[in-house]
């Protein structure tokens, strides 16, 4: 989910408190928040609004909220790389972030992301990408180049099983989130043909409204470990995958 302006749309929540209010409506615990400034303004002008927000919480609100940055590639001196980049993430307790290839206009499978994209594999920081913001083909190509960099493909939306189906088939790193994933017993067809630990719940907030998502998966088809695992067992055991030392000095 995120939090701050949206230009075009008129927003369930802004902030931190309508975000805890309407998730505690749905019975959410957790959530992965990014801000609304790094999608439409300046990535790194959001992150640290963001990390702003997060200091001023208390420890228990703290304790439910995860941040997640969102990140370009550092081919234009916007963004670290490397030893100080994964330095820089452990510090903010980032082990989420966002990339907008489209709306920031780079390509997912160039060179210069690839520079990106192996420091995040090798701290196995989880990567969200909209599906609309890049292809399934080149989600292909970048998940067989970093085979172990968690990838979570956003908006997927109703009529998306032939083009996701291979991809999950042949990239055990590629999960798809819950939020726009509306097909008609499409989630059970799914979990049937690739197991339930390739769905990550999510809801779209603020700018879609999460009880979708939650009824989606509450009344699904699939047994209690199967939804329990969606969600959040399966954002869990990501978020626990053992990341290498730091260098020291960091080089």
């Amino acid at each position: 989910c995120m939090i701050g302006r949206w230009p075009t749309e008129t927003l369930l929540f802004r902030d931190v408190s309508g975000l805890v209010q309407r998730r505690d409506q749905l019975g959410i615990t957790r959530a992965v928040v990014a801000h609304t400034q790094s999608l439409h303004h300046d990535p790194f002008a959001g992150n640290r609004e963001l990390t702003t927000v997060f200091a001023q919480l208390s420890p228990q609100e703290r304790a439910r909220l995860l941040p997640c940055w969102t990140l370009v590639p550092p081919t234009t001196g916007e963004c670290a790389v490397g030893a100080e980049l994964r330095a820089e993430l452990r510090d903010h307790g980032v082990r989420v972030v966002r990339l907008y290839p489209r709306e920031h206009n780079y390509a997912l499978g160039s060179v210069d992301t690839a520079v990106l994209l192996a420091t995040l594999e090798h701290d196995r920081v989880i990567t969200l990408i909209d599906a609309e913001q890049t292809s399934w083909e080149e989600i292909d190509r970048v998940a067989a180049a970093f085979p172990q960099l968690p990838l979570v493909i956003c908006h997927v939306g109703y009529r998306s099983l032939r083009r996701l189906s291979g991809v999950l088939e042949r990239r055990p790193s590629c999960h798809i989130d819950l939020a726009f994933f509306s097909s008609h017993e499409g989630l059970e067809r799914l979990v049937a043909r690739h197991a339930a630990s390739r769905v990550l719940f999510g809801t779209g907030a603020p700018v879609s409204d999460g009880g979708g998502a939650v009824t989606r998966l509450l009344t699904s088809g699939l047994d209690e470990s199967a939804r329990a695992l969606i969600g959040s067992g399966n954002l869990a055991k990501l978020l626990a995958a053992p990341r290498p030392a730091l260098p020291t000095p960091l080089t």
